[in-house]
């Protein structure tokens, strides 16, 4: 918000400047976007649920960035998501080392990004990369689907079959299930669900799914009640995705890198597990 206010009201770009709008109050607000959009500019990280700021800086697309500071997602999403971000266009996210996700009593995914389930509105392969930040996924719903649940019962028992902190979606089905995303990249994010599995919050730290060629490098993940990083196919196990994940430190997760159904070629190494 520019600071100027008691203009027409409800006026677009359009009718202004191609960087100006007023919104139904007349408060004007002006577009500042040189390289990359900060989320911290959308009036994220004030203490409050930034769930809606981060939806909208997220579905903005192109080069994105995060200041320093603490951000709250505590609202419910439609689908399962927190945060629940339908893109079209590639993303490209970068977050300084002072940024964390804090997780209220959320009963779904912290932060979820995909293509549109039917593919509409893709012109093409896209791509999805995020480096750093920090996931905390204490008090997060646990699935309902987490490993040992008879033996070792959820900490936070939840609704959903999905509570990840980042997952990444790049596959769709118009018909036929399809690579929407040319490469997933997730580098050197941290995830901490807690000090030991049996007792923490969430499901997985990192799930990526549905890109051509899928590389994660220095992930950390804590805890994680199910896997530090889950790089699957897609869902329905018909594309069969590269897949690299390299120097990652998984402490006390049920399981530290989980390839699951098929894949031409996954390659993982130099990870350290306890």
């Amino acid at each position: 918000q520019n600071g100027i206010t008691g203009q027409t009201p409800s006026q677009s770009p359009v009718q202004l400047d191609d960087r100006l709008l007023n919104d139904a109050n007349g408060n004007q607000w002006s577009v500042l976007r040189s390289k990359r959009l900060d989320l911290k500019s959308l009036g994220g990280g004030g203490g409050g649920d930034d769930t809606a700021i981060i939806l909208a800086w997220l579905t903005s697309s192109g080069a994105l960035s995060v200041s320093n500071g603490d951000y709250n997602i505590a609202g419910a999403g439609p689908d399962s998501g927190g945060v629940y971000a339908i893109i079209t266009e590639s993303i490209d996210v970068f977050c300084g080392p002072g940024v964390r996700f804090i997780a209220g009593a959320l009963d779904n995914d912290m932060i979820r990004i995909s293509v549109p389930s039917n593919g509409v509105g893709l012109t093409g392969l896209i791509t999805m990369n995020w480096t750093g930040g920090y996931f905390d996924q204490q008090l997060q719903r646990n699935s309902t689907i987490v490993p040992f649940s008879a033996q070792f019962p959820p900490a936070n028992p939840g609704t959903s079959v999905t509570t990840d902190g980042l997952s990444l979606y790049g596959a769709y089905n118009d018909g036929a299930q399809k690579n929407g995303a040319s490469l997933i990249s997730v580098i050197n994010v941290e995830f901490f669900a807690g000090n030991h599995w049996e007792s923490a919050g969430g499901d997985s730290g990192l799930y990526v799914t549905g890109g051509e060629f899928q590389y994660t490098d220095g992930i950390r993940a804590t805890g994680s009640r199910d896997s530090g990083a889950y790089l699957s196919s897609d869902n329905l196990g018909v594309l069969g995705n590269k897949t690299k994940s390299i120097n990652g430190v998984y402490l006390n997760c049920m399981h530290g890198v989980a390839p699951k159904r098929s894949h031409f070629g996954c390659e993982i190494g130099d990870n350290k597990y306890t």
